[in-house]
Order: C-alpha cells, then sequence, then structure tokens
C-alpha cells in the first residue's frame, strides 16, 4: 500500500486549471511512473486482491533435478489444493514421481489442514492417516497469517531491482525478475521466527541444507480482475551437509490459479479425524539426516 500511495501522492495543492489554450508547439511534461514501481505496484495490488478472495484453487507442477556425480535424478509432483481463507483450510492432493538411473517410484500424498481440526496426511505406501503434532499445524497457521500480513514486503526483498520487467498484452500482465540472494536470507530471518518448537527446528536445519545460488520468478496478472493467474520460479541450488559432498539440484516451479470464490469449504471427513495415528515430528533423526544425507555421495 505505501508504493501505491507513494506512486499516487501529490505534495502540493492543485492550482485552478488555467483556461488559457496552450500553444501548439508547447509540450507538457509528464512525469511516468517507471515499469519497475509499476510492477511492484501492480504486484502488490494483485497480492491484495488474492487475500480477499474467500477462497481458490491452485495448480501445481513442481520439477527437480539432483545430479550426483555421474548420476541424475528427476522428481515432478503434480499438485492441486483447494483453499478456504476463513477459516484457512485446504485439501490438497499430490502426485510424486521419482526417475533415476536405476528404478522408477511413484506415491500419492493426500493432506488436509483446517485451523481449528488440525493437519492431516495419508501417503499411498501407507495403511492410515496420520496427524501431525498441534505444534506443527500452529505453526503453518501462524505461518498463513504471517504471509498474509509481510506477503509483499517478503516477495519484493526477494527481488532484485533492476531485473524487473513489465509486459501488458492479451488482457494480462506478465512481470519477470531474478533473485536478491541477501534479500532472501532476510526474509528468511523474519520468517522463521514465526515457526513454533520442532517445526522451527527442522526448518532451520533444512535451510542449513541448502544454498540457493540463483532463482528468477515470472508472474501473471489478470488485467481485469487483478486475479494472479499463474506463478513460476526457477532456482539453481547445493544441497550439502557441509561436508565435502555435494547435490546440484535445479527445481521449477509453477503454479496455475482457478475457481476464484468458487469453493464453499474444506471438510476433513469424520473417519480421518478419528482414526488418525497422531506422529510427532522426530527432530534428532533429522539432524543425524542433515549430518548423513550426502555421506552416500561418492
Amino acid at each position: 500500500m505505501l508504493i501505491l500511495l507513494s506512486a499516487c501522492s501529490d505534495s502540493t495543492e492543485p492550482e485552478p486549471p488555467d483556461e488559457r489554450p496552450a500553444p501548439e508547439d508547447e509540450e507538457v511534461e509528464v512525469e511516468e511512473e517507471s515499469a519497475e514501481e509499476e510492477a511492484l505496484a501492480l504486484l502488490e495490488q494483485s497480492m491484495m486482491t488474492m487475500a480477499a478472495l474467500d477462497s481458490y484453487e491452485v495448480n501445481m507442477r513442481a520439477e527437480q533435478s539432483n545430479r550426483r556425480n555421474l548420476t541424475t535424478a528427476r522428481v515432478i509432483t503434480e499438485t492441486t489444493q483447494q483453499l478456504t481463507q476463513d477459516p484457512f483450510a485446504y485439501h490438497e492432493t499430490a502426485t510424486l514421481e521419482e526417475d533415476n538411473d536405476s528404478s522408477h517410484e511413484q506415491s500419492v500424498i493426500e493432506t488436509y489442514f483446517h485451523e481449528d481440526i488440525g493437519f492431516f496426511v495419508h501417503e499411498s505406501s501407507l495403511n492410515t492417516w496420520i496427524q501431525l503434532p498441534e505444534e506443527t499445524a500452529d505453526s503453518l497457521y501462524a505461518l498463513q497469517q504471517f504471509n498474509q500480513e509481510n506477503q509483499f514486503h517478503l516477495f519484493e526483498q526477494q527481488l532484485d531491482p533492476t531485473s524487473i520487467t513489465l509486459v501488458e498484452e492479451d488482457g494480462r500482465y506478465t512481470i519477470t525478475a531474478d533473485g536478491d540472494l541477501e534479500g532472501l536470507e532476510e526474509a528468511e530471518e523474519e520468517l522463521f521466527p514465526a515457526l513454533q518448537g520442532g517445526f522451527r527446528l527442522m526448518m532451520e536445519d533444512l535451510d542449513r541444507l541448502l544454498n540457493v545460488e540463483s532463482y528468477t520468478f515470472e508472474i501473471i496478472i489478470d488485467k481485469d480482475t487483478m486475479h494472479m493467474r499463474g506463478f513460476t520460479t526457477t532456482i539453481d541450488m547445493m544441497i550439502s551437509s557441509g561436508q565435502s559432498a555435494q547435490i546440484s539440484a535445479q527445481q521449477s516451479l509453477q503454479l496455475t490459479y482457478s475457481d476464484y470464490n468458487d469453493i464453499e469449504s474444506i471438510d476433513i471427513p469424520d473417519d480421518v479425524v478419528e482414526n488418525a495415528e497422531q506422529v510427532q515430528i522426530d527432530i534428532e533423526a533429522f539432524q543425524e539426516l542433515e549430518g548423513s544425507a550426502t555421506d552416500e555421495v561418492e
């Protein structure tokens, strides 16, 4: 909102219009908003519009390639998520396919989250639903609330302002930008305190495993409604245990938004809530993984 107000404000009172006709050769200078400022203002307006929606659907395709020496593994995830804002809840179905030089595996993960009920996950290889710890559900909800209040600020931090481009065509705005690595670190430092307990420790440990080297964004906004229609990011990173072994990874993420305000409610089936097995996050096991996950890489 600050950017919009700054762009639109005037420091002086308007003067009465001069009724005298201007000479034909006199040019009226108009200060044009820079592409960067216009793109950021449009992005903020779109984020505010999305936050004001009652519900929407997101379809996501994520591809990640991991290279260990001469071996390359590829993971493709196709996800559909229906989301409501009040109460904050979502139902998500994700299909994961893993390919490497010697095997092909596929799994399906179904997730329910509701701010008043909890966080439930079912993986196709399991025979039951599991309920994640209350602190994990609370952290996810706190993260959602934090993002709603700070979304534009956090996202702007992660952009290199000199790289921002804006194209207007076919009833849409397309904004592209490169990432700012220092800004990414600053955004993480602001975000992690919103998490709780073991979930926060796990995310901090995971962050230490990953070293982002570069990333780019593309955002597509509907010109008439200001709804976000698409979001794409590509990330190059190294996965490391802090020892000599490293994995080179590239991830691309494509999100498509639809069904704005068309989802009435997210209802978790009674049998899921009643029969789910409660689990705890094993922080010690995760920290052991941090120290040994890449030891097998030779």
